[in-house]
């Protein structure tokens, strides 16, 4: 099996989340400052309405190898309010941490939705 990037592996499971979480309204890269270490996992920030208020919390799983997957991957779910605070200063994401470009729903579910 072809081993992914991080890109396309962020790709993939933003897709999956928009498909199967009805709240996820979206989702963004967080990249570090050592991104391009393999080592380095990939890190997503989840904003999703039906998730309660927690801060920055990261879920850790493991590098998934039958997924094409060989680094594991931190995923950040937060709620729409906290995104807002994360973006006015009022809440920050770790040290060396910054938010990175959104990942948009595929076209097939956004034209369904609209």
């Amino acid at each position: 099996m072809k081993m992914l990037t991080k890109e396309e592996a962020a790709a993939e499971i933003a897709d999956f989340d928009y498909q199967v979480d009805e709240g996820t309204q979206a989702i963004y890269r967080i990249l570090a400052l050592n991104e391009d270490d393999p080592d380095e996992p990939l890190k997503l920030l989840k904003v999703n309405s039906d998730t309660p208020a927690a801060g920055i919390m990261p879920l850790h799983f493991p590098p998934k190898l039958s997924q094409g997957m060989a680094f594991a991957y931190e995923l950040v779910v937060i709620t729409p309010e906290e995104f807002d605070d994360l973006r006015a200063g009022r809440l920050s994401l770790f040290d060396g941490w910054q938010l990175g470009r959104r990942i948009e729903a595929p076209r097939r579910l956004a034209e369904a939705v609209a």
